[in-house]
Parts: C-alpha cells; sequence; structure tokens
C-alpha cells in the first residue's frame, strides 16, 4: 500500500492511490462487491462495512489471494472516509481457519 495522494500505476493500466495488496497478499478484485461506489473494482465479501465510525472510518472484510501460495482467504481492512487504507498492516483469515475464528467470536460474546 501507499500513501494517500501517491499515484500508482497498476497492471491493467488504470491508476490507483494505492494497490489494493501488500508485500505478501493482494485483495481479490474481481470478487464480491465494491465498497465505494467511485472505485471500479470489488473485493469486499459484504455490500456494507462490518463496522463505520463516527469519524467515518470503516471496517471491511475482503477477499485476499496469497500471492506466492495462490491461497484464498479474507481479510479486515480499515478504510477513511474518502476510501483509501488507514493502515497498511492486514489480518489475514485462511478459509480453512474461518469456522474457527467465528467458533471463538462467538466464546466471547458468551462471556457478557
Amino acid at each position: 500500500m501507499k500513501e494517500k495522494g501517491k499515484q500508482i500505476k497498476r497492471r491493467n493500466g488504470k491508476t490507483l492511490d494505492y494497490t489494493c495488496e501488500n508485500s505478501s497478499y493482494k485483495t481479490d478484485i474481481n470478487k464480491g462487491y465494491k465498497h465505494y461506489k467511485k472505485h471500479d473494482y470489488k473485493g469486499c465479501v459484504t455490500e456494507t462495512p462490518l463496522l463505520k465510525l463516527k469519524n467515518s472510518n470503516s471496517l471491511w472484510l475482503e477477499y485476499v489471494i496469497d500471492k506466492q501460495s495462490k491461497d484464498k482467504g479474507i481479510w479486515l481492512m480499515w478504510y477513511d472516509k474518502d476510501g483509501y487504507p488507514v493502515i497498511p498492516a492486514s489480518a489475514i483469515i485462511y478459509l480453512e481457519h474461518l469456522n474457527e475464528v467465528i467458533k471463538n467470536f462467538i466464546s466471547i460474546l458468551k462471556l457478557k
């Protein structure tokens, strides 16, 4: 990912303010939903954010591909009100581990 405002040319010839990828993973921009109407690429698992904060930052779940192994998973990404990534890091969950993660979230909810 690059800093907001720095233009980067993608392989498909389109210019974006960021690349939808980091050194190891990339968003699967051909799958799912767009998360901002001005974007012409997809990648979101849901049509709406998992969470939208009062400061307009939003948390999205996106489809992801491991650039080396081609394994598929999902990652959580924070975006600002204009659709730019807020942080360069991400939390990758491979699909084979998703049930375990959901089970653990449910156990946390039971603690209340």
